[in-house]
């Protein structure tokens, strides 16, 4: 319930954002030239840029929290936890679509 209340609101502020900046919210003059139009624009980008790294940001905190947990030895960690950090996306996808198959899972609690 909590996820789709913040998506929902993500999504209203950018279509508000939006709306605002290709509107007009201060009419200085009745005509828009073209510096009306690239600044609603350059909102527009900046709100979509924001969006993107926020995804990007939260993917990588649970690559990285994925990867801590596993119970691989050796390099494996360091090796997929670098190959998430320097490759952007791409590695944090190459992870979640080769990596997580070759790891070993977190022991559930109350085994030793």
């Amino acid at each position: 319930m909590k996820r789709r209340m913040l998506i929902l609101t993500m999504g209203l502020l950018l279509v508000a954002l939006a709306s605002l900046a290709w509107g007009n919210p201060l009419p200085v003059s009745h005509s828009s030239g073209p510096d009306e139009w690239f600044f609603g624009f350059m909102i527009l980008f900046y709100c979509v840029f924001f969006l993107i790294m926020a995804a990007y940001y939260v993917f990588l905190i649970l690559a990285l929290v994925d990867i801590a947990r596993a119970q691989n030895e050796g390099n494996w960690k360091l090796m997929w936890a670098l190959i998430s950090i320097f490759a952007g996306l791409i590695g944090i996808a190459i992870y979640y679509f080769v990596g997580r198959h070759e790891r070993i899972p977190p022991k559930p609690k109350g085994t030793a």
